[in-house]
């Protein structure tokens, strides 16, 4: 195979994980004019590219148990786990699978199987002495994580938090995001152990998580401010943008390693869910390890510089990749909870 076709099966992997036929039509290869119109070209629009898609079901995830009340201080820690599961579930299969399939397929899913049809089993969460919690409410799950965190913000990032309406709502909604990440991040089908009595370090994952989505949020609205004061010019079109200025090594891991991988991971996480697995763990650990080697590219490097004309392109380029890493925050808050504001920090105020 030449260079070329090697490029290709590589660009079907990557946009579509499918390989291409021998015969494909949707990659084009340029023999003339390729100044003007460059060794390939492909379409960008998603309907372009369904006809190479493999065929899919309509799939249809139903609850064994009845979650459809929603009522935080009935449910047990078992039942919310199995609610979260449920809609992470649903929102990846209408993420990955085509709407205009006619057949469907029934999937279950519970904390017990009941059917002969395939189902996903939801282990149970234990409490520390390791036996399933039956004393605990989701709520008082969630309000303990948002205590944790707001004792962790003010302990360990110093922050001055003041006794508002305003402020006990941002910290129930990152209890609610902490519980969902802590839910999320073992093998559905395992039971989780879940701490609530005395000083735990469960909440460190979670924290650190949003510690540096509130960076990421922050360094765009530093950014931001710094155009609309104009000492940057406004960013150019991403066309426009030189990403070989893109030389430190934690910007390639980013680049290749997590932003090229997240619609495969997303596609991963549920493509032998006919099969009785479901795999959402991935998606927590990809965000963790994410904001692991964010961390330490924003501790090394200095993202926003000086003003200079010879370096305004570089910071161009830099603030489009932590752009592209807060479209993948939002598409994982999107996942998880429906709420794109949940888990992303935003508030100076905090961090």
């Amino acid at each position: 195979m030449s260079p070329l076709d090697i490029y290709i099966v590589h660009l079907y992997k990557t946009l579509i994980d499918v390989s291409p036929e021998s015969n494909q039509t949707i990659v084009k290869l340029h023999t003339k004019y390729l100044e003007e119109l460059g060794d390939i070209s492909f379409p960008l629009l998603r309907k372009s590219w369904l006809s190479v898609l493999p065929a899919s079901y309509n799939i249809e995830i139903i609850s064994e148990e009845d979650i459809d009340n929603n009522d935080l201080n009935v449910w047990n820690l078992s039942i919310l786990r199995l609610s979260i599961l449920k809609k992470v579930a649903d929102n990846l299969i209408k993420l990955t699978t085509s709407s205009a399939q006619h057949d469907s397929k029934k999937i279950y899913i519970g904390l017990n199987k009941k059917q002969n049809f395939p189902f996903l089993v939801v282990g149970p969460v234990m409490n520390q002495k390791g036996v399933k919690d039956t004393t605990n409410s989701a709520m008082d799950l969630i309000n303990k994580r948002a205590s944790d965190m707001r004792m962790m913000a003010q302990h360990r990032y110093q922050v001055n938090i003041k006794a508002d309406s305003d402020y006990r709502e941002y910290f129930h909604k990152l209890g609610v995001s902490s519980v969902t990440i802590e839910l999320l991040s073992n093998k559905p089908h395992k039971p989780i152990k879940v701490m609530l009595n005395g000083s735990s370090n469960v909440n460190k994952g979670p924290s650190f998580i949003f510690y540096n989505c509130a960076r990421i949020s922050v360094l765009l609205k530093e950014f931001q401010r710094k155009v609309d004061q104009s000492i940057y010019t406004q960013l150019p079109n991403v066309e426009e943008i030189d990403v070989t200025l893109l030389n430190q090594p934690e910007e390639w891991e980013i680049y290749y390693g997590y932003v090229l991988q997240f619609p495969i991971l997303i596609k991963n996480c549920i493509k032998d869910i006919e099969k009785e697995i479901f795999s959402p763990q991935n998606l927590i650990t990809f965000l963790s390890n994410l904001s692991g080697i964010f961390s330490v590219y924003y501790r090394r490097v200095r993202i926003l510089t000086d003003p200079r004309e010879h370096l305004l392109p570089l910071i161009h380029a830099r603030i489009y990749l932590i752009k592209t890493l807060h479209q993948i925050i939002i598409s994982f808050t999107k996942l998880a909870t429906n709420n794109a504001k949940i888990l992303i920090v935003t508030e100076q105020r905090i961090y």
